[in-house]
């Protein structure tokens, strides 16, 4: 209905100009005829007929001229209104599939946050059971929860980041990271999954890798994670292997994943990259996913100027090697790489924090229930608030360490919130924490540039809860386990940028009593490369109390670490 209306509009229009034009032309042949016949009556008085034919033929030249004069406005203003008609329309077009693409970003984020609520009180309440538990059964039943729940994750994942790269709506954020956190990471993430199946896991890392490196962490993650997952799924038996070099003259990182599988026939590879596809599915009916992994691993390669090469042997295996351009963050080279040991079974917290306080505020009871629960042992003093108003009530009477805020709550929203903390002075230098089912790679630049301290993921990471709260509680009342202490000796790049956001917050509100604590606290840290540096400076500028130049220190270091460098 609304297109056939425009039509009519626009027919109606060129109907108008139309009639103008004609009428106007209309105009200038009366004018002419009736010239004609008054300029009759002037040549009357001329004896001389060739002068009165020449007078005659000049006048016709000036109407003939004229009219073409006005017939050549008449089309240039009758394609001009036809360009504008087009242009209303393509920008009407362009309004109507950019609500399309915002309707549909708010119905993904909406759908992101429903689906992850729920699963955040899974395997919150998943891995309490899984710490309290004596009965090796029923631990065994929390490790299959929590792998289903992971899959589930990463297929909501897969479907949101699809939709983000097919709309153009994602981008490439470029900062520093730590190599062997990346490897980690990884590792986390597949080392289970490879268990499961009973398949050896191999990482081979050249040592010439760089330490640290300029990119975005994130996708190069998320690539890597997609092609080890998928040799995992495909792999019945054998192993899967990860390999990463460097090459310094061209400065890319190479990674090559490499599988015992079934391997893919030749006139299957180029299927691959197709959405929703899925070859060989006689012998793949049972492998579980949604298709897209290799179709985003592609897409985001081509944003980063990257490559995919398949090798592969129908029945014997495959290698997925990836060139992703990175810059060397620094001279220093990552050197011999071990896989760290994982936890032992039964559970430890990873630091205890007597005499602190956090404040957790969200609009569900269960997943209040869950960050409580997972605290649990730590010797934090947890409040909660289920909405906004609540919260800012609760901190006009009330301090706390750190403060964890949901984002999206009915009433206020967490943003809002944290506006609503500043405007009255209820922050007093406390970090705040968003906590968010929005885990797209540019949500915590986002979450930063709002104003909080960092952000946190749903469903919650019971360790990355407690890494995020050894590091942002005050470090005079944190106590890292002895069991954990080898975590601690040295900071990688991903922490770095919360740390220095933490010492800010102390040095703007001139905290000499946090501040001296905070520093001695890292003082038997190590920062990678320059950071060291700028951390020695900070400490030397502490002792004679300048806070000017601290604060310089401080917000040229988070400007790097955000990427905000000439």
């Amino acid at each position: 209905m609304g297109t056939d209306s425009e039509n009519n509009k626009q027919q109606k229009h060129l109907s108008r100009m139309i009639y103008i034009y004609a009428a106007v032309f209309a105009a200038v042949v009366i004018f002419a005829v009736a010239g004609r016949f008054v300029l009759g009556s002037y040549i009357k008085g001329i004896s001389d007929p060739q002068a009165a034919r020449n007078i005659i033929t000049f006048y016709y030249c000036v109407v003939v001229f004229f009219s073409i004069i006005v017939l050549i406005v008449d089309l240039l203003l009758y394609r001009f209104s036809v360009m504008n008609l087009k242009l209303e329309e393509e920008n009407r077009a362009i309004e109507v599939a950019q609500r399309s693409n915002q309707a549909k970003s708010e119905f993904l984020a909406n759908m992101s946050h429903e689906i992850r609520t729920p699963i955040n009180t899974i395997l919150g309440l998943n891995e309490m059971i899984s710490r309290e538990t004596d009965q090796d059964s029923i631990y065994e039943y929390t490790e299959d929860i929590k792998g289903a729940g992971d899959s589930l994750l990463f297929l909501i994942n897969d479907i949101l980041d699809f939709s983000k790269i097919e709309s153009g709506n994602i981008e490439i954020y470029e900062r520093r990271y730590g190599v062997a956190e990346l490897i980690s990471n990884i590792n986390n993430m597949i080392a289970p999954r490879a268990k499961a199946k009973n398949l050896e896991y191999d990482v081979n890392i050249d040592p010439n890798v760089p330490a640290g490196l300029y990119g975005d962490k994130n996708r190069v993650q998320q690539i890597i994670i997609n092609l080890l997952t998928n040799a995992v799924k495909y792999t019945d038996k054998g192993s899967v292997t990860l390999q990463m070099t460097w090459d310094e003259d061209v400065r890319f990182l190479r990674v090559d994943v490499t599988d015992t599988g079934k391997g893919i026939k030749e006139e299957d590879i180029n299927l691959l990259f197709d959405k929703f596809r899925r070859v060989n599915l006689e012998d793949n009916s049972n492998i579980e996913g949604t298709g897209l992994g290799l179709a985003i691993t592609k897409m985001l390669l081509n944003k980063m100027n990257g490559n995919i090469y398949i090798n592969s042997t129908y029945g014997s295996g495959s290698t997925f090697s990836v060139i992703i351009p990175q810059k060397p963050a620094g001279q220093e080279k990552i050197g011999e790489y071990q896989k760290p040991v994982r936890r032992k079974k039964k559970f430890s917290h990873l630091f205890n924090a007597h005499d602190t306080k956090v404040l957790v505020v969200d609009d569900s009871q269960t997943n209040l229930m869950v960050v409580k629960g997972l605290l649990k042992g730590t010797g934090i003093d947890i409040d909660t608030a289920i909405n906004g108003e609540e919260c800012l009530n609760i901190l006009a009477d009330h301090e706390y360490d750190v403060i964890f805020l949901d984002i999206r709550m009915p009433g206020m929203s967490g943003n809002e919130v944290l506006g609503q903390i500043n405007r009255r002075g209820l922050r007093r230098g406390v970090p705040v924490v968003a906590l968010t089912a929005d885990v797209l790679a540019e949500s915590k630049d986002k979450f930063m540039s709002m104003g909080f301290s960092d952000y946190l993921a749903k469903p919650i990471d019971a360790e990355a809860l407690e890494r995020m709260l050894i590091h942002l509680l005050p470090a005079a009342k944190v106590n890292v386990l002895d069991d954990h202490e080898e975590n601690g000796g040295e900071i990688e790049f991903g922490q770095v940028r919360g740390l220095f956001t933490h010492l800010g917050g102390y040095v703007i509100s001139h905290n000499d009593e946090a501040l001296k604590s905070m520093l001695g606290a890292l003082s038997n840290y190590n920062f990678p490369g320059a950071y060291q540096e700028k951390f020695e400076a900070i400490k030397a500028s502490f002792e004679i109390r300048d806070y000017d130049n601290m604060n310089e220190i401080v917000q040229s270091a988070i400007r790097e670490l955000s990427g905000d460098i000439k």
